[in-house]
């Protein structure tokens, strides 16, 4: 991680309420690595050799649990297009995507399109009946972590 170096940003005023500052940590060249956000939620940020942003994950309580959940993962992919992000999030807590979030951006950083996809909840999915064979009668067994299909 190398020396860190800590500075506060500011957060946000609304009327009548003094600001409030979030902490800041920055790597090295200078990058914010992590930020502690007003909500209780921490925003870490990993970069390329080249200084470029190639992962964001926010921890956050989402299950009352008290503990920290991964909430959200967001992965960009520089492309000769422009940039493609891809957020996963946990909204329940559970360890599963809930929701994917996917946008396009132009060269210029302007969005393209967002494509949003709702997963199905990993647990109603598991008190649902399951079959040995597909729609189309083949077998289907677990191999690893997969299933193979025959």
């Amino acid at each position: 991680m190398g020396d860190l170096k800590i500075n506060s940003a500011m957060v946000g005023q609304s009327q009548g309420q003094a600001q409030k500052t979030a902490p800041q940590f920055y790597n090295q060249p200078g990058k914010v690595e992590t930020i502690f956000n007003s909500d209780g939620s921490k925003t870490e940020k990993v970069y390329d050799k080249h200084g470029n942003l190639t992962k964001e994950s926010v921890f956050k309580d989402v299950n009352g649990d008290g503990k920290a959940d991964l909430y959200s993962i967001t992965k960009f992919y520089k492309n000769n297009d422009g940039l493609e992000t891809k957020t996963y999030i946990d909204k329940d807590g559970d360890g599963y995507n809930d929701e994917q979030i996917t946008k396009n951006y132009d060269k210029n950083d302007r969005l393209k399109n967002e494509t949003r996809t709702i997963e199905e909840d990993i647990n109603e999915v598991k008190s649902k009946p399951h079959f040995a064979a597909d729609i189309h009668n083949r077998e289907m067994k677990n191999l690893y972590s997969g299933l193979l299909m025959r």
